[in-house]
């Protein structure tokens, strides 16, 4: 049977390639292709937001069974949409190393201050990062999976026993798959961080708000306020999906 897993995880295996190309010689018809698959991204997340009001229905009805059955629906829902984020932010690093190939206004229209702070209790769909400033030291980054990589790597700096200790704590566990963990086996598509010597795996197949929902986790379990954490926004594509 042909899945949503099946079909995004043959895409990413040549996402690269495959957007080099098309950037190249049909660079409107890329920026279409993204902009479907935000669409359809966008749909997904309405019905587990659904999915999720029908559990909270059924657990005050105490219909456990049926609500197992609903939890399980929207854990699917929630892997198939962070996959289409991981291709979509594939195909806009792609098209972001050679802008001139693609109208310029594409991107300009959809830029923003990259000097306003933003909090971590924001919604960061559709954005795009461009720098983040943990306890007044600031990191430029490209991309979500950079930003999570890049403040982990800060984490351990500071205190790489704690860090290691979350390889054993259920908070960073789910039901299929490790969000920390020395090794790959129980992750879709690890982030390596560490050092030489101590390395870590984190998962980084995740939507940009799952990643913020992550690194909002780790300073909690750092005892860092969250306010000392602020992101800097490249480009906010909302409009687009409007």
């Amino acid at each position: 049977m042909l899945t949503i897993h099946n079909l995004v995880g043959g895409i990413n295996l040549n996402i690269e390639e495959l957007s080099e190309f098309l950037n190249e010689k049909f660079p409107e018809e890329l920026s279409e292709i993204n902009s479907s698959i935000f669409l359809l991204n966008e749909s997904l997340e309405q019905t587990k937001d659904s999915i999720s009001n029908s559990i909270a229905d059924l657990l005050k009805e105490d219909n456990h069974a049926e609500a197992r059955e609903y939890i399980d629906a929207s854990e699917q829902l929630k892997e198939y949409i962070n996959e289409l984020d991981s291709l979509i932010d594939g195909i806009n690093q792609i098209t972001s190393k050679n802008t001139d190939k693609i109208k310029s206004h594409d991107y300009e229209e959809y830029s923003v201050d990259n000097k306003k702070p933003h909090s971590l209790d924001e919604d960061f769909k559709f954005k795009r990062p461009y720098a983040f400033v943990l306890k007044e030291s600031g990191k430029k980054v490209h991309n979500w999976r950079k930003m999570l990589k890049e403040t982990c790597n800060f984490l351990i700096d500071i205190d790489e026993n704690k860090f290691e200790n979350f390889i054993t704590d259920d908070d960073f566990k789910g039901r299929k798959r490790d969000y920390i963990s020395h090794n790959t086996n129980k992750m879709n598509s690890p982030i390596e961080v560490g050092n030489e010597d101590n390395n870590f795996y984190v998962e980084g197949n995740l939507s940009a708000n799952s990643i913020i929902d992550l690194i909002k986790k780790l300073l909690l379990k750092y005892d860092i306020d969250l306010d000392e954490y602020k992101i800097y926004l490249k480009a906010d594509y909302t409009d687009l999906h409007e």
